[in-house]
């Protein structure tokens, strides 16, 4: 019994924190279970349209529709969607800001385009994404002769370090003549993929869909690297290990100063724009927070049944006492914390 203001948080950080209501104190009696109806702020918007064929205006089901960063490492995947049978599209989740939009057919009978309407990125002009909001982006692509197939270059994309297999990776081959695209495809479940192709030079990208590994040109070469890319000679192998884009925060939460394992306790890492990732620690107090962008962040733990006082790491009663922690790609940073009681 008592009286309590609620306080929302969506650890994936699509949604802004805050107080349910003005905020609005809940008045609570012995045993009483209280309504609350409460709407979060989206952080994050969208963009779509449909994708269609320069002339006839033919829908183009399975093309691509990628977007790509404007600040930052400038040019980076962040999002994949294929156009359904109607050619349309949507890329979801988006940060409020600009964004790259660009259109590729993998059957190669298409040339690729950026919004508005540009054969590359330096061209092309940013879309702009509002939190909530949907920004309309059509693309009309021209056509151009596909040119038949007949051999193959096949291979299996891993995770470099681990060797894991990486399913959803999208490859694009490029003529090493022109750089016009040829073809496209998708790696299996097994990281495994097959391009039919032309006898002839091409220069393979791949491109992980989770924008959790790195882009890469064949063999090894970094997203700008496609003037140092090694030709691939169809038929022919290539076989690629990804680097990790993106690391960790993990570690245990313990009481203190018991030292019990606590089980349920919230954890949220917040970086420079709010809240980028949360979760609840296992039965035995471990946790992890896993697809953090390079850079330092702020951990915070909570007890929600609030028998134990919040802190933040390492060992701060506010967000100016915390300790940043630094996450670097490929790598987990180790975050304990023991929680004391309330005061």
């Amino acid at each position: 019994p008592g009286s309590y203001f609620v306080y929302l948080v969506d650890p994936s950080g699509a949604h802004a924190a805050g107080f349910a209501g003005a905020p609005t104190l809940i008045d609570l009696d012995p045993g009483e279970i209280a309504p609350v109806d409460a709407e979060m702020a989206p952080l994050r918007g969208s963009v779509a349209g449909t994708v269609t064929e320069a002339g006839s205006g033919d829908p183009i089901p399975g093309a691509w529709a990628l977007s790509l960063r404007t600040t930052g490492d400038t040019g980076a995947l962040e999002e994949i969607a294929l156009a359904d049978g109607a050619g349309g599209y949507s890329l979801d989740g988006l940060s409020a800001g600009t964004h790259f939009i660009g259109f590729v057919d993998p059957a190669g009978g298409h040339e690729s385009r950026f919004a508005p309407d540009s054969p590359n990125v330096p061209a092309s002009t940013p879309v702009a994404v509002s939190a909530g909001g949907v920004s309309p982006v059509g693309a009309s692509l021209p056509v151009k002769a596909v040119v038949p197939g007949g051999q193959t270059i096949s291979g299996t994309a891993t995770e470099a370090g681990s060797g894991t297999p990486l399913a959803g990776v999208h490859v694009v081959a490029l003529s090493a003549a022109d750089f016009s695209m040829a073809r496209g495809g998708v790696t299996d479940g097994a990281g495994h993929y097959s391009l039919d192709l032309a006898a002839g030079g091409y220069l393979l990208a791949f491109v992980d869909s989770t924008a959790t590994h790195r882009m890469e040109w064949f063999d090894g070469r970094p997203s700008t690297g496609l003037g140092d890319a090694d030709v691939v000679v169809a038929p022919g192998v290539a076989d690629v290990a990804l680097e990790r884009s993106v690391g960790a925060i993990a570690g245990t939460i313990t009481d203190d100063p018991g030292g019990t394992p606590l089980a349920g306790a919230w954890v949220i890492a917040i970086g420079p724009t709010g809240i980028a990732g949360g979760t609840v620690t296992a039965g035995n107090g471990s946790y992890e927070i896993g697809d953090l962008a390079p850079g330092n962040y702020v951990v915070t733990f909570a007890d929600p049944s609030g028998v134990r006082a919040q802190e933040f790491f390492d060992g701060g009663a506010t967000y100016g006492d915390a300790d940043p922690v630094a996450v670097t790609a490929g790598a987990t940073a180790t975050v304990d914390a023991a929680l004391a009681a309330a005061p």
